[in-house]
């Protein structure tokens, strides 16, 4: 009796971590497609215009209906203070962003045009 509810136990939580897994992969195969847009809000980036960037991408991906295809995130410091404001498209570090460069970034990153 104590081995049946042991081997009921364990079965119950193999199909609860099967279903959690399944899940975790669905989600993965579904993040692979999407660009990631990692935006400083660290202080000095910020006071720099990160701020108005951060609206810009916004509404960029807004009026070009892609927001439901980029993964768009701030994070505190890339630790280059010195060069920015900075931001990172997948895992490539874009340095001094201004509003001019950022829609230049944004249309070769999803080739549109501005």
């Amino acid at each position: 009796m104590v081995n049946e509810q042991f081997t009921d136990e364990r079965n119950a939580a193999n199909g609860h971590y099967g279903q959690t897994l399944k899940r975790i992969t669905l989600y993965l195969s579904s993040m692979k497609d999407k660009v990631i847009i990692q935006i400083c809000m660290g202080s000095s980036c910020f006071s720099r215009g990160n701020a108005r960037t951060l609206k810009t991408i916004q509404n960029y991906l807004k009026e070009h209906n892609l927001e439901g295809d980029v993964i768009l995130k701030g994070n505190h410091c890339f630790e280059n203070c010195s060069n920015g404001p900075v931001l990172k498209i997948n895992d490539q570090l874009n340095e001094n962003i201004t509003q001019e460069n950022i829609l230049e970034l944004l249309e070769k990153t999803f080739n549109q045009e501005v």
